[in-house]
Protein backbone atom coordinates (compact mmCIF):
# COMPACT_ATOMS: atom_id res chain seq x y z
CA UNK A 1 0.00 0.00 0.00
CA UNK A 2 0.86 3.65 -0.26
CA UNK A 3 1.44 5.55 2.97
CA UNK A 4 0.82 9.16 3.97
CA UNK A 5 1.60 11.06 7.16
CA UNK A 6 -0.75 13.77 8.39
CA UNK A 7 0.21 16.32 11.05
CA UNK A 8 -1.80 19.13 12.58
CA UNK A 9 -0.49 22.04 14.67
CA UNK A 10 -2.64 24.27 16.87
CA UNK A 11 -1.72 27.85 15.89
CA UNK A 12 -4.57 29.77 17.55
CA UNK A 13 -2.12 31.57 19.86
CA UNK A 14 -0.32 33.24 16.96
CA UNK A 15 -3.38 34.63 15.18
CA UNK A 16 -2.58 38.11 13.84
CA UNK A 17 0.90 38.07 15.48
CA UNK A 18 4.08 39.09 13.67
CA UNK A 19 6.37 36.09 13.42
CA UNK A 20 10.12 36.40 13.83
CA UNK A 21 10.73 32.80 12.74
CA UNK A 22 8.91 29.57 12.02
CA UNK A 23 10.68 26.28 11.37
CA UNK A 24 9.46 22.81 10.60
CA UNK A 25 11.82 20.43 12.41
CA UNK A 26 12.24 16.70 11.92
CA UNK A 27 13.79 15.44 15.15
CA UNK A 28 15.11 12.12 16.35
CA UNK A 29 14.27 8.63 15.25
CA UNK A 30 13.42 8.19 11.62
CA UNK A 31 13.92 4.83 9.98
CA UNK A 32 14.09 4.17 6.25
CA UNK A 33 13.14 0.91 4.59
CA UNK A 34 14.18 0.26 1.02
CA UNK A 35 15.26 3.20 -1.13
CA UNK A 36 12.31 5.61 -1.14
CA UNK A 37 14.24 8.79 -1.99
CA UNK A 38 15.71 7.41 -5.24
CA UNK A 39 14.13 8.63 -8.44
CA UNK A 40 12.16 6.32 -10.71
CA UNK A 41 12.32 3.52 -11.58
CA UNK A 42 13.98 2.33 -8.33
CA UNK A 43 12.50 4.72 -5.77
CA UNK A 44 9.56 6.97 -5.04
CA UNK A 45 11.30 10.33 -5.48
CA UNK A 46 11.33 13.27 -3.08
CA UNK A 47 9.23 13.45 0.07
CA UNK A 48 6.56 16.09 -0.53
CA UNK A 49 5.42 18.17 2.43
CA UNK A 50 2.10 19.78 1.51
CA UNK A 51 -0.20 22.22 3.23
CA UNK A 52 -3.63 20.62 3.29
CA UNK A 53 -6.45 22.10 5.37
CA UNK A 54 -8.25 18.84 6.06
CA UNK A 55 -10.01 19.75 9.31
CA UNK A 56 -11.04 16.36 10.68
CA UNK A 57 -9.12 13.71 8.75
CA UNK A 58 -11.31 11.70 6.37
CA UNK A 59 -10.72 9.26 3.51
CA UNK A 60 -10.81 11.81 0.66
CA UNK A 61 -7.96 13.77 2.34
CA UNK A 62 -5.60 10.95 1.36
CA UNK A 63 -5.47 12.11 -2.27
CA UNK A 64 -6.90 15.65 -2.04
CA UNK A 65 -4.87 18.37 -3.79
CA UNK A 66 -2.40 20.07 -1.46
CA UNK A 67 -0.05 23.03 -1.77
CA UNK A 68 3.61 22.09 -1.83
CA UNK A 69 5.57 23.50 1.09
CA UNK A 70 8.80 21.46 0.85
CA UNK A 71 10.32 18.80 -1.38
CA UNK A 72 12.93 16.73 0.47
CA UNK A 73 15.30 14.51 -1.51
CA UNK A 74 16.98 12.79 1.44
CA UNK A 75 16.26 11.62 4.98
CA UNK A 76 14.97 14.68 6.88
CA UNK A 77 16.23 13.40 10.26
CA UNK A 78 17.50 16.28 12.44
CA UNK A 79 16.77 18.95 9.82
CA UNK A 80 15.07 22.34 10.12
CA UNK A 81 13.22 24.15 7.35
CA UNK A 82 12.21 27.81 7.29
CA UNK A 83 8.45 28.03 6.67
CA UNK A 84 7.83 31.47 8.19
CA UNK A 85 5.97 32.87 5.18
CA UNK A 86 3.46 29.99 5.15
CA UNK A 87 2.88 30.16 8.90
CA UNK A 88 2.60 33.96 8.76
CA UNK A 89 -0.10 33.64 6.09
CA UNK A 90 -2.01 31.17 8.26
CA UNK A 91 -1.64 33.48 11.31
CA UNK A 92 -2.83 36.48 9.29
CA UNK A 93 -5.88 34.48 8.26
CA UNK A 94 -6.53 33.61 11.95
CA UNK A 95 -6.47 29.89 11.18
CA UNK A 96 -6.84 27.60 14.17
CA UNK A 97 -4.63 24.85 12.73
CA UNK A 98 -1.73 24.45 10.32
CA UNK A 99 -2.12 21.02 8.73
CA UNK A 100 0.32 19.08 6.58
CA UNK A 101 0.40 15.90 4.55
CA UNK A 102 3.68 14.13 3.83
CA UNK A 103 3.92 11.77 0.89
CA UNK A 104 6.47 10.57 -1.62
CA UNK A 105 6.19 11.86 -5.19
CA UNK A 106 5.65 8.38 -6.57
CA UNK A 107 3.01 5.93 -5.44
CA UNK A 108 5.03 2.82 -6.27
CA UNK A 109 8.09 1.68 -8.16
CA UNK A 110 6.39 -1.68 -8.86
CA UNK A 111 9.24 -3.81 -7.51
CA UNK A 112 7.15 -5.45 -4.75
CA UNK A 113 9.59 -4.22 -2.07
CA UNK A 114 8.85 -1.85 0.80
CA UNK A 115 10.09 1.72 0.37
CA UNK A 116 9.10 3.96 3.24
CA UNK A 117 10.06 6.39 5.95
CA UNK A 118 8.82 5.82 9.51
CA UNK A 119 8.99 7.82 12.72
CA UNK A 120 10.16 5.84 15.72
CA UNK A 121 8.98 6.50 19.30
CA UNK A 122 11.73 9.09 19.80
CA UNK A 123 11.09 10.84 16.49
CA UNK A 124 8.82 13.81 15.95
CA UNK A 125 7.85 16.63 13.67
CA UNK A 126 7.87 19.99 15.44
CA UNK A 127 6.76 23.48 14.53
CA UNK A 128 9.07 25.99 16.27
CA UNK A 129 7.77 29.58 16.23
CA UNK A 130 8.98 32.85 17.71
CA UNK A 131 6.83 35.97 17.54
CA UNK A 132 6.26 39.36 19.08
Amino acid sequence: GTFRTFVSFDIRDIALKTLDSARLEFNGGITIEGNPFATSPTGLGPLQVEVLDYGTLEGPDYDAPGNQLLSLSSNPRDTQHDIRSSIQSAANASKARFQLRLRFSGETNSNNAIDRLSWLNNGNICLAITFH
